[in-house]
């Protein structure tokens, strides 16, 4: 999995060593990809608003879908 170059650090980006909590950081947003099927921020992580923030990090469950389309699972009646 390639990350893009803002999401690498900026402190270790130029030395390509990464400090145990820079390999944390990047495997936990590549375990929120896969699970949330949501991009890794464009932007390092201290630059990002905290509605940025918040809405990556969010659960999908707290998704709602645009008015212009319908659940993939419409409730139905027992």
């Amino acid at each position: 999995m390639r990350f893009s170059p803002q999401a690498v650090p900026a402190a270790t980006a130029r030395t390509a060593q990464f400090t145990e909590d820079d390999q944390l950081l990047l495997l936990l947003i590549a375990m929120w990809e896969l699970r949330t099927a949501r991009p890794a921020p464009t932007r390092p992580l201290q630059e990002m608003t905290e509605d940025e923030l918040i809405e990556f990090w969010s659960e999908p469950d707290e998704d709602v879908p645009p008015a212009d389309r319908t659940a993939p699972f419409p409730e139905t009646s027992a």
